[in-house]
């Protein structure tokens, strides 16, 4: 997979490594990370996808929490590019939460973060496909919705 992250290691053994250190420095109820896993638009390449996770990274993270994402599209998993991102919602100099991405209303507004910066970036590439985060109900369209399978 291909490694992008901010404010912590890159290297799979050393973020791991640091992770726990963070965790054991937390209290024992804490909780240390945020994981999310993001579809990635198959009409983008590569250096986009990059580009598009890394915004996605330091804006979920208002640029100031650690995180580390990989993202996956070759092999097996080449018919279903995604990201997985691990947030540290917690300021490495101060040691403050900043993200908030426990708090109500944070799941939607990560969804329409990614809604944003996704279309965009698909704009930018002269795609004219679209993601939208709400439901087919929310939508007005009246066939049920499928499961993603990934390829």
């Amino acid at each position: 997979p291909v490694m992008l992250g901010a404010r912590m290691p890159l290297e799979p053994i050393a973020a791991r490594r640091w992770l726990d250190a963070q965790e054991r420095a937390d209290r024992k109820n804490a909780r240390v990370v945020d994981k999310l896993t993001i579809a990635l638009p198959r009409e983008l390449d590569l250096p986009r996808w990059r580009k598009l996770v890394r915004d996605y990274g330091e804006q979920a993270t208002l640029g100031q929490a650690s995180w580390i994402a990989a993202i996956h599209q070759a092999g097996r998993d080449a018919a279903n590019p995604h990201a997985h991102l691990v947030v540290r919602d917690r300021d490495p100099e101060t040691g403050k939460r900043v993200a908030m991405l426990s708090e109500k209303g944070a799941c939607e507004r990560l969804r329409a973060l990614w809604e944003e910066l996704c279309n965009a970036a698909l704009a930018e590439a002269g795609e004219a496909a679209r993601i939208d985060r709400r439901s087919h109900a929310a939508r007005g369209i009246k066939k049920l919705p499928t499961r993603h399978r990934g390829r």
